[in-house]
This record gives structure tokens, C-alpha cells and sequence, in this order.
């Protein structure tokens, strides 16, 4: 039996680590001894890690404690995996960019398969640069075996930022499981008094909340429409004060982390991705699952996920872009029951035994 070894940073409610949390689900303990090393021990999903998976943490705490952990892995990474991890691995991935990437590109373990996975568009979201010393970054991808991203943008994107990495490179696109989503999206109702945009994401700068809730100003002028965005995050004072200074409140609502969002999903009339930048947003492909009308910005990851359009209105990432868009569904341009039956007509072909298939074949 294989010794399987994933690392993340900690366990918020972001999109890599609800991925994380699925897939070591699906993952045969038959085939696999799998470890979970969490770098914080912090996270909405903490208590969703499956039964079976040996879990430790290397750090408690949060606030200054993260911030120094990341200082000793930046400067000491060698030091710190041998101090901290004693195990000896068949496989071990960074399940995501940043620090994991970096303990684990030096560890001492010459004889374990190294895989890191990429999440993000390297090219318009360089999120890690400060994590390493400059020019670091490529070396450390160059000390892995396999990168595996999950779209062709964030390959191309990757490849464009660093060019000297010659490493495999694979692409396996995020899983999903249909029945799981639908299952959670029944688990209560949901009634909204009008018609609602729902979008969910963690309240940062990336996800074009603030983008969102301007063109919204715009949108309440002409239609009765509500917006319910479901997420917490480090921007929410920021989006609080944008809603008040436009008199909002009465209309969007901030709902904060929900440990099952799938229900308020279900019950919107339209789901918006207003993101800037993304890789290959998981929360599309459920918004798919659950044959819901979308709206999503008209950036890389949006767009492999929609086929370009195929599924959904795509819109520019500007406040005019978005009230052009979804003025043309609320005034009837546009049919709610057809874009829904075109999310259906694709998420049809979502195949997550093949996705499970891949990635267990590369362990």
C-alpha cells in the first residue's frame, strides 16, 4: 500500500481546500495510506476531513503565528520539515501554491514521487512572489516530478511566468460530485420574498464583490432584484461600507460562510461569478450541477468552464459589463428556463469517475 502525503496551508473555506476535502473522500484507503499535513491548524473544514485520513497539524494558532510560520518556512524551509515531519512518504503533494510548494520541493526524502498542484492563473494572480526569495519560486517547481493544473490557462499562464521550469506538466480539472451538491442543495429550503442573484466566494479583492455590488446600485434602479452573496473573508468590513454608501442594504446581504451554501444556490433565479482572476472555479461547475442560469466574468477560468458561452452569459469585468448582462435576463432579453436547461445540457458531461481515475493512476 502506497504512503500518500497531502499538504495545504490550512483549511478555509476556499475552493482548493473544499476540492481537497472531496477528494480525499473518493480516494480507495485500499489502495492508500493517506495523510493530511495542515500547515494551521484553522478552517471551516476541519471537521469534514473523511474518516480513515491521519491528520496532523505543524502549527496552532493564527494572526502573527501564521505570519511567522511562513517567515521560518521562507527562510528555514529544510530546517522545518525535518523538525516538523518524521514520515517517510511514497508520494507527497502541495496541494496548493505558496508554502506547501516550498517545504516540500526541499524535502529530504530523495526517494518520494513530488507532485504539486496549481489552482491559479500564475500570469494575473502571482499571489506566492513574497513567499520566496526572488527567482526562488522556479526552482523550487523544478525539484518536483509532476505539476498538475487544473485548466489549460493556468498551464499557458504558468509556462508564460516561468519559463525555465522544465518539469511534467498535466491537466486535470477540478472534481465534482454531482450527486453529493444536489443532495446538499435538498438538505432545506430556501425561500427568497423576489427574484435573487446569488454569488458565493471567499470576500476578497479577486472574487469582484465590490464590482458586483456597484453595478448592482444600477440594476435595483430598474428591476425589483435582490443580491445575496455568501462568503467571509478579510474584505467584508470594506463591502459593508461600499453597501451602506450606496444604500443598499435593504437589497444585498452579506450571509457570511455557510457551511452548506448549496440551498441558496438552488433557490436564486441567477448565479453571478463576478471574479477578476480565477483558475478553474469549482463553484461554476456546482452552479452547473444545479442547472442554474449564470452570469460569470469573461476571464479564463469563467470561460473554460462555460465553453466560451456555451453555459451562461459571459460579461466584461466592469460594473457596466455586469448591469448590460444581467439587465438583458431580468428584462426577458434573455430566458432563465433556457440558460438553465443549457447548465444541464453541460453538466452532463462532467465525468468525475474518469477525473478520480487520473489523479489515482499519478499517485
Amino acid at each position: 500500500m502506497k504512503k500518500v502525503m497531502f499538504m495545504i496551508p490550512h483549511l478555509k473555506g476556499g475552493g482548493a481546500e473544499r476540492v481537497l476535502i472531496d477528494l480525499l473522500g473518493r480516494l480507495d484507503q485500499k489502495k492508500f495510506e493517506i495523510t493530511l499535513i495542515v500547515l494551521q491548524h484553522q478552517g471551516v473544514y476541519l471537521d469534514q476531513i473523511p474518516a480513515g485520513i491521519n491528520v496532523q497539524y505543524l502549527m496552532k494558532g493564527s494572526g502573527w503565528m501564521y505570519w511567522l510560520q511562513s517567515r521560518i518556512i521562507k527562510y528555514f524551509r529544510k530546517w522545518y520539515y525535518r523538525l516538523k515531519i518524521k514520515e517517510q512518504y511514497d508520494v507527497e503533494i502541495a496541494f496548493l501554491e505558496g508554502m506547501a510548494t516550498n517545504l516540500i520541493a526541499h524535502s529530504p526524502n530523495k526517494a518520494s514521487k513530488k507532485i504539486a498542484w496549481i489552482h491559479t492563473d500564475m500570469h494575473k494572480n502571482h499571489w506566492t512572489k513574497n513567499m520566496f526569495y526572488p527567482g526562488d519560486e522556479a526552482r523550487c517547481y523544478c525539484h518536483f516530478d509532476e505539476l498538475i493544473f487544473v485548466s489549460n490557462d493556468s498551464v499557458a499562464a504558468f509556462k508564460d511566468r516561468f519559463k525555465q521550469v522544465d518539469v511534467s506538466l498535466r491537466v486535470i480539472p477540478n472534481p465534482v460530485i454531482p450527486e453529493q451538491i444536489i443532495k446538499k442543495a435538498e438538505a432545506f429550503e430556501v425561500n427568497y420574498p423576489r427574484q435573487t442573484i446569488v454569488t458565493i466566494g471567499r470576500l476578497n479583492p479577486q472574487k469582484g464583490f465590490d464590482i458586483l455590488i456597484r453595478a448592482f446600485a444600477k440594476i435595483v434602479e430598474r428591476f425589483e432584484v435582490d443580491l445575496v452573496i455568501v462568503g467571509e473573508g478579510p474584505q467584508r468590513v470594506e463591502l459593508e461600507k461600499l453597501i451602506d454608501s450606496l444604500q443598499l442594504s435593504h437589497c444585498v446581504k452579506l450571509l457570511g460562510y455557510q457551511e452548506n451554501p448549496y440551498p441558496y444556490m438552488k433557490s436564486a433565479n441567477i448565479f453571478m461569478s463576478s471574479s477578476r482572476t480565477e483558475g478553474y472555479p469549482i463553484v461554476l461547475l456546482e452552479a452547473l450541477v444545479l442547472n442554474k442560469a449564470i452570469v460569470a466574468t469573461k476571464i479564463t477560468g469563467n470561460q473554460e468552464i462555460l465553453n466560451d458561452g456555451e453555459a451562461g452569459l459571459m460579461c466584461e469585468c466592469s460594473a457596466d459589463g455586469m448591469v448590460e448582462v444581467l439587465s438583458q435576463i431580468l428584462d426577458g432579453s434573455f430566458s432563465i428556463p433556457m440558460l438553465e436547461a443549457k447548465s444541464a445540457k453541460l453538466a452532463a458531461q462532467f465525468d468525475i469517475d474518469e477525473i478520480l481515475y487520473k489523479i489515482e493512476s499519478i499517485l
